[in-house]
């Protein structure tokens, strides 16, 4: 109840004393209120709320009649949001909006384009088998080093292409060779294995390179199986005897294998169950000797042997280069004969060379489809 009901003005006024159990007739709101009262909160942005027991301005005490104070609230110092505004914190204008259906349209054209672009290639090479040969460097950098590699890998799969990675693990078997008290030697980019190097090599192909491969392929809901070249006995190789480098020199590689055959009927029953062949470039000989093999010449038979549609090399390099030291120089296409030439005047070495053999005949079939990519696996060189 307001303080005023049931009692008299505290103002004198002439004529004869009302009663005090009067009840005054209810004062009409004001048109405005008094000079004080309408100042009272000039400078803030909100009115702040007068407390309960104020209920009239200063001026009441000695008015003739007390006035009610009513509270106007003030407008907004900033555009409240737009009708429809997803906004629910109020003047946050830090971000632009863009409509749901201009952004959807958006969205749509970009997937639309890249449809209409990979359309001829998913018609062209679905239900046909891709190897995929990448070097151990890409995943050297920390438990997410080659997300990407093995994303676009995953998209191969699930776009009907029947897949197989092989890898390498240069610089994990490197460090590992040096922590176990040996000495990584390599002449003219072949690794020569001796029984430290090839325990770190094992370990690192094995254990380390393919379970981080298998990891990732895990956490993109990829099913991957981890497999060497001894599984099964897929691969038979023979110690490479003695032989020279192309400078006279002779050179002895130790534990190093060439390949004698491959049985990829284990490949096809890892396929044909829906997974990802993940292979080591390992070799087992006749006699159990775990020989340590290129992991490029094994990406080019299990390609070989499987009627591979396409075999593609991701390189560290951006391609086969005339001058190592110049990246303009990309070879964009060459044929055996082309290569071999380079081979012999010393041109392609660190192990380019590595990817055709003597005996180029054996690999027209995998040459004629193959593909070179560079760091960048999106782009083809």
């Amino acid at each position: 109840m307001p303080p005023w009901r049931g009692h008299t003005c505290s103002t004198p006024r002439a004529g004869p004393a009302r009663r005090t159990t009067a009840t005054p007739t209810p004062t009409p709101r004001p048109k405005r209120t008094c000079a004080i009262g309408a100042r009272a909160n000039l400078g803030s942005r909100w009115p702040t709320r007068m407390p309960a027991s104020s209920t009239a301005c200063r001026c009441a005490a000695t008015s003739r009649r007390p006035t009610r104070f009513w509270m106007a609230r003030a407008r907004p110092s900033r555009p409240l949001p737009v009708t429809g505004s997803t906004f629910k914190k109020p003047f946050s204008w830090r971000c632009l909006l863009m409509p749901k259906s201009a952004l959807a349209s958006s969205l749509r054209s970009d997937a639309i384009a890249a449809l209409r672009t990979a359309l001829p290639y998913l018609s062209l090479y679905q239900g046909k088998t891709f190897v995929v040969k990448v070097g151990g460097e890409a995943f050297v950098g920390g438990p997410q080093a080659g997300k990407d590699l093995i994303e676009q890998v995953g998209v191969l799969h699930r776009l009907g292409m029947r897949v197989v990675l092989v890898h390498g693990g240069g610089p994990q078997a490197s460090a590992l060779t040096e922590s176990l008290g040996g000495e990584p030697i390599k002449i003219e980019g072949r690794r020569v294995t001796d029984p430290i190097a090839l325990r770190a090599t094992t370990l690192a192909l094995n254990g380390e390179v393919a379970t981080h491969i298998v990891a990732l392929g895990q956490a993109l809901q990829m099913s991957m199986v981890a497999v060497s070249g001894v599984s099964a006995g897929m691969i038979l190789a023979h110690q490479r005897p003695p032989t020279k480098d192309r400078h006279g020199n002779p050179v002895d590689y130790g534990l190093v294998g060439d390949v004698d055959r491959v049985d990829v009927s284990y490949i096809e029953t890892i396929l044909a169950a829906g997974h990802i062949p993940v292979v080591s470039p390992l070799g087992v000989s006749k006699s159990g000797q775990v020989l340590n093999l290129n992991a490029d010449g094994v990406a080019a038979e299990l390609a070989i042997g499987l009627g591979a549609a396409k075999i593609v090399f991701l390189t560290g390099a951006p391609g086969i280069l005339r001058d190592a030291q110049d990246p303009s120089s990309l070879i964009s296409f060459m044929d055996l004969k082309g290569l071999a030439d380079l081979e012999s005047t010393g041109a392609v070495q660190e192990g380019c060379g590595r990817r055709v053999p003597a005996s180029a005949g054996r690999w027209k079939a995998a040459w004629s489809a193959c593909m070179w990519w560079g760091k960048t696996p999106s782009t083809a060189c």
